[in-house]
């Protein structure tokens, strides 16, 4: 029976690091849609669809670093179009220009990530976790990332805290077959402005990877070129993270 490393194939499908099928050192892109739901009436609030575009290093050999940046566009459930308010308050894409994402492999043979730099969060405030891991008979891996926020909010924006949790998980073939993509389903509950203030918005998305700019859905290329097109490719390096975040 043919073993595979779960951190050579979770660094590969996620960022493209690596060799063989499934490596692509430009970077992948990973497309998602799914809604935005009141709860708990599960009344839909909002659609949405966008893409996180991202690329890996190797900092050591059980350490692989993750540049990327994402972005997503609400648009509105019944006629399609994107949103520009809810409710009387403006509504925006959600907008990451870059982030840092460290993996680590673990002696006892777990995955830990650790968020290192982003646009919405302070170094440390995303707990270092570990990613699971399980061959589901021999042709496809069921990975899954927890992601969890309690953090406080400054009193100048209305102070509280901000509490969300999300899970990503993951399936993919460890052979990376052309005809087979990797695919994922991700789910959040947490504070979602302007559709809730207080942590009681609940969101979730189907998503795929493909490995060009050129393999996104039309309407989102429109988007890119005419508003972002640097959202073509993932950041360089961690001198344009450094230019990036000393702008803001």
């Amino acid at each position: 029976t043919e073993t595979h490393d779960p951190f050579d194939i979770f660094v590969k499908m996620r960022t493209g690091f690596g060799e063989g099928p499934g490596a692509n050192t430009d970077g992948v892109f990973w497309v998602a849609g799914g809604s935005v739901y009141e709860a708990f009436s599960g009344k839909e609030l909002a659609v949405f669809e966008g893409f996180d575009v991202g690329k890996g290093i190797q900092i050591s050999d059980n350490h692989i670093r993750q540049f990327s940046r994402k972005i997503f566009w609400f648009r509105d459930p019944t006629t399609g179009e994107i949103m520009t308010e809810f409710e009387g308050k403006p509504v925006q894409p959600i907008v990451y220009e870059c982030q840092i994402i460290d993996y680590h492999s673990e002696e006892d043979g777990s995955i830990a990530y650790s968020v290192e730099a982003s646009p919405r969060l302070s170094k440390g405030a995303v707990p270092k976790t570990k990613i699971a891991t399980q061959m589901a008979g021999p042709h496809q891996m069921m990975i899954n990332t927890p992601v969890f926020l309690d953090i406080p909010i400054p009193e100048e924006r209305g102070g509280g805290r901000y509490q969300a949790w999300e899970f990503y998980d993951y399936n993919v073939d460890p052979s990376f077959p052309l005809d087979r993509p990797a695919t994922g389903v991700w789910c959040r509950e947490g504070r979602l402005p302007p559709f809730n203030m207080d942590s009681k918005v609940v969101s979730r998305a189907s998503m795929y990877r493909v490995d060009s700019y050129d393999e996104l859905p039309e309407r989102m290329r429109e988007l890119v070129e005419s508003s972002h097109p640097h959202f073509k490719e993932p950041p360089k390096d961690e001198k344009e993270v450094a230019e990036i975040f000393g702008k803001r």
